[in-house]
């Protein structure tokens, strides 16, 4: 996925829901300028994220994701 996929606020917003959604998040707020606010577990502190560490923690989840079901290999690195 290149960044200007990611650039895309919407499509971040959404990937960032469905990981709230499916418990990968506690939860995730967006502060504006690519910038989220997150927090990992219920007890984790919360985490102010640029957009470049937004983009690795959605990458990261989308290949683990696919290497789950056989279609690529979890140890790449985009």
């Amino acid at each position: 996925m290149s960044t200007a996929v990611l650039a895309d606020r919407d499509i971040v917003s959404d990937f960032m829901t469905v990981l709230t959604s499916h418990r990968h998040l506690h939860t995730a707020e967006q502060v504006g300028d690519g910038r989220w606010r997150v927090r990992r577990t219920g007890s984790s502190p919360t985490e102010l994220l640029s957009g470049d560490q937004v983009e690795e923690l959605v990458m990261d989840h989308l290949i683990a994701a696919f290497a789950a079901h056989g279609l690529a290999d979890d140890s790449l690195d985009f």
